[in-house]
């Protein structure tokens, strides 16, 4: 079954900015529109794609505060008709911070520019940026890079892990996209939007202040790409650390003490870097080796899909114990959680609808919590710890769920999804025709379906007239082309859907095909004598389905070929009125006057000649019956393929 994945070129977003949201399905569909998508906090627009990707730009709702685009299951098919069912998992879901973005410059730089950003130990940063040529690209496209240090402090010789944490993942972010200065970078490695490399301090670095020698690591603009072929502009959030003046010593550096310094004008922005500031070191000593693995998050819900008034459990499982995990670091997107409870590395809480919400999402950010060692979480990208739910539809059945709940009560989506792909069977009021002829074609199927139109229907040697019908039945009216000898009329697989989606899957089936014989321009036989030569029509039929009542003058009602005229007759052979059978094979005639009581007959002529009788009885308790009813019939020679009045 098809599956669907949402990125988002930006997590964090000032109300004025926008963010692509891309939609990458499994498998190819043509019915994943924009009305598939749920979008909380701001609204979808440029909606473009097919196939197996579509893109969007999202746009946050004046005072929103955080946001969510995401697709619950049963909202789209694959070619075979089978539907998604991965409304549950987290990566078909985006969640966005608004109005805490730290990027917002209009344009992305066309060459290179060392615009930078030196941090002190103390944190004082002074930000000048320069002028950056526009491309008429929008930064809220371009992608970004943060990068972040496993150690706040390192002498020359010594080493750290840097890791690269890019807002879109990229194919072409390599190792001399990235310039160091007082060091050596090694190791790099990674994919996507993470990439991780050794930073080696060599010497201390370029001098910035007389007490604060420092190098830098950093990222010029337009040295890579994201999937859109769109490239970077400077980003910003770089990690400050400290190199020494001292050798390596084989013993772990205990913490260090800056050297005093003298204030100095703060130097100028450098987006994209890691600036490393030499400190002295005061003593040493042997320490366990450094923790320089962030903490993550993994939240599961006991359910996912609510009925109105239900409520969830959601656990919280870190992977490190944290002190400072708080229902403050959870977002919530319609509804609101309560009775928080834990600590250490498991929590919980019960998530509340907000009354007539229909979906909701609930997910943790980066750098809202800290292990022991003061590292934050940097997961807030990853599918796991978000969670998405359906709420409150109301109905009691899969197939009536138009947004993917389950019977109300519980339950698993997945136990009550109809799978069963519908059928269908073809039925003709004749297998051989005249030339001039016309017949009534039938189409049953096995569920009941709003997509199957006169497009779904395959016609060889004729066409269909008369479309009519609606559910599970429909009809139409098949007209042969002039000198042909045959036809068909058949329905192949993938050509409607239920009300689950479900296509068909029978254009195998021998019943949802009908095959058609016809004459040589000749179709003018009858039982009266004529053409001995007519291979055409051979039979018509007529019946009576409701006589009316004898001493009234009401409806009298029947059956026939469609076109044929039909003449009915009292008990005294008085005729009481014609008419013509419809297009559905129905017929209906109200007499002018009260009829006799007894037994009325009707008689049937075709546009061929043959003729066919019924009778009924309008007495009391007396009814039409068609099985009375009479054919008649031309005997085929099979040598000779010529017809003998019988």
């Amino acid at each position: 079954m098809p599956t669907i994945a949402i990125t988002t070129s930006r997590t964090e977003l000032q109300l004025n900015e926008t963010a692509l949201i891309s939609f990458s399905l499994s498998q190819a569909s043509t019915n994943f529109s924009r009305e598939d998508v749920t979008v909380i906090g701001g609204t979808l627009s440029n909606w473009q794609g097919s196939g197996s990707n579509y893109s969007a730009i999202f746009t946050p709702s004046a005072g929103a505060g955080s946001a969510a685009v995401f697709v619950d299951s049963q909202r789209f098919s694959n070619a075979s008709g089978v539907v998604n069912q991965d409304g549950q998992d987290s990566n078909n879901t985006v969640s966005m911070r608004i109005g805490t973005a730290t990027n917002t410059s209009p344009t992305v730089n066309n060459s290179p520019t060392a615009n930078t950003e030196v941090a002190s130990a103390s944190s004082n940063v002074s930000n000048t940026t320069s002028n950056v040529s526009n491309t008429n690209v929008t930064a809220t496209l371009a992608p970004t890079v943060m990068i972040t240090s496993a150690q706040s402090s390192l002498a020359v010789g010594q080493s750290t892990t840097l890791e690269f944490v890019l807002s879109q993942p990229s194919t072409n972010f390599t190792q001399g996209d990235v310039t160091v200065t007082g060091g050596t970078l090694s190791n790099f490695q990674g994919s996507g939007d993470r990439y991780t490399a050794t930073l080696t301090a060599t010497q201390p670095g370029v001098v910035i202040s007389p007490s604060t020698p420092s190098a830098t690591v950093k990222v010029l603009a337009n040295t890579f790409s994201n999937a859109q072929g769109v490239y970077n502009t400077v980003g910003s959030n770089t990690p400050v650390v400290a190199v020494t003046n001292e050798a390596a010593v084989p013993q772990t550096p205990a913490p260090v003490v800056p050297a005093p310094q003298t204030p100095q004008p703060p130097a100028a922005e450098s987006n994209n870097n890691t600036t490393t500031t030499a400190t002295t070191t005061t003593a040493t000593t042997t320490t366990a080796a450094a923790d320089t693995t962030p903490p993550t998050v993994i939240v599961t819900s006991n359910s996912y899909d609510l009925a109105t008034g239900q409520t969830a459990t959601l656990t919280f499982t870190l992977s490190e114990a944290s002190t400072t995990f708080t229902r403050d670091d959870v977002t919530v997107i319609g509804g609101g959680l309560s009775n928080w409870q834990g600590s250490g590395k498991t929590y919980t809480a019960t998530f509340t609808p907000t009354a007539g919400a229909t979906s909701a999402a609930v997910f943790i950010d980066s750098d809202r919590f800290t292990d022991a060692t003061g590292l934050a979480n940097k997961d807030g990208g990853e599918s796991n710890n978000v969670v998405s739910l359906s709420m409150g539809c109301g109905v009691t059945s899969a197939a009536a769920d138009p947004c993917g709940c389950p019977p109300s009560g519980g339950g698993d989506r997945n136990t009550t999804v109809d799978t069963t792909p519908p059928t269908i069977a073809i039925t003709s009021s004749k297998s051989l025709l005249g030339a001039t002829e016309s017949a009534l074609i039938t189409f049953t199927l096995s569920e009941a379906s709003t997509t199957f139109t006169l497009g779904d229907v395959t016609v060889v040697g004729g066409r269909l007239t008369q479309w009519q019908g609606s559910g599970s039945s429909y009809s139409a009216i098949f007209v042969p082309d002039a000198g042909v000898t045959n036809a068909a009329v058949y329905v192949d697989s993938q050509r409607f859907t239920d009300a689950s989606g479900n296509a068909n899957q029978d254009g195998a089936d021998a019943n949802n095909a009908v095959a058609l014989r016809l004459a040589c321009g000749c179709g003018n036989g009858n039982n009266n004598g004529g053409n001995n030569n007519n291979t055409g029509d051979t039979s018509t039929y007529v019946g009576i389905t409701s006589p009316g009542q004898g001493g009234t003058a009401g409806a009298i009602t029947g059956t026939g070929e469609p076109g044929a005229v039909v003449t009915v007759r009292d008990v005294n052979n008085n005729i009481i009125g014609s008419t013509t059978v419809s297009a559905t094979g129905a017929w209906s005639l109200t007499p002018t006057g009260p009829v006799a009581t007894g037994t009325i007959s009707a008689s049937a002529r075709d546009t061929n000649g043959n003729t066919a009788n019924a009778t009924g009885s309008n007495g009391s308790g007396g009814g039409g019956d068609r099985n009375n009813s009479s054919f008649s019939t031309i005997r085929m020679d099979a040598a000779s393929d010529t017809g003998q009045d019988t």
